[in-house]
């Protein structure tokens, strides 16, 4: 019996076509090189990095009329004790506006934006401290790729995702490296805005 091809059959009917991943793909980057190129948001910016069923290879086909969504988490330098989670979400409402008129709203822990092909979820948090910040801006946090894309994936300074593999010549030995060191360990309290 041959198991594992029916199990790739079944994967194919649920999962996302390519059309789809096209989709989220293009509206995930699309945001995030906004995100990165924007001069008044560039000064809280720490990071930005894919969360959700689209980078852990678990999402399903949207059925009907719905769009498959992409989850973004932007990390930044506002601080809990000086933003609430609302003066937080303001901080990227003119640059909703600019990209993305009317077609933004906030919905309780994030801000969403619903585009004819895709749907984006982006994800404000606080500060993080020091020692965190270099973890955030790591390839292993900000790759594009999923996990299934990336199935060498490690949690680690060394890792380069695969689209930074063709550009570094010591790439070989830099995944080698990344191998053998251990993986970060994630913080327990993590450090998102309570949104209301």
């Amino acid at each position: 019996m041959e198991l594992e091809s029916d199990f790739k059959t079944f994967l194919a009917e649920i999962r996302p076509t390519d059309s789809q991943r096209d989709n989220l793909q293009t509206g995930h980057k699309t945001l995030r090189e906004r995100l990165g190129a924007d001069e008044k948001l560039s000064s809280v910016l720490v990071s930005d990095f894919l969360q959700g069923s689209y980078r852990r290879s678990t999402a399903v086909r949207p059925k009907s009329d719905s769009r498959a969504d992409v989850d973004i988490v932007v990390v930044t330098k506002l601080s809990e004790a000086e933003y609430t989670p609302a003066k937080g979400m303001d901080v990227f409402a003119p640059f909703l506006e600019k990209h993305y008129k009317g077609k933004w709203r906030r919905q309780g822990r994030s801000l969403g934006i619903e585009l004819a092909y895709v749907e984006l979820d982006l994800v404000i948090t606080s500060a993080p401290s020091e020692s965190e910040q270099g973890i955030l801006k790591s390839a292993a946090m900000t790759a594009t790729e999923s996990i299934e894309e990336a199935r060498d994936w490690k949690f680690n300074a060394k890792w380069l995702s695969p689209t930074q593999r063709y550009m570094n010549k010591n790439a070989s030995a830099l995944l080698a490296e990344s191998a053998q060191q251990p993986e970060w360990k994630s913080v327990p309290d993590g450090r998102q805005l309570n949104f209301p």
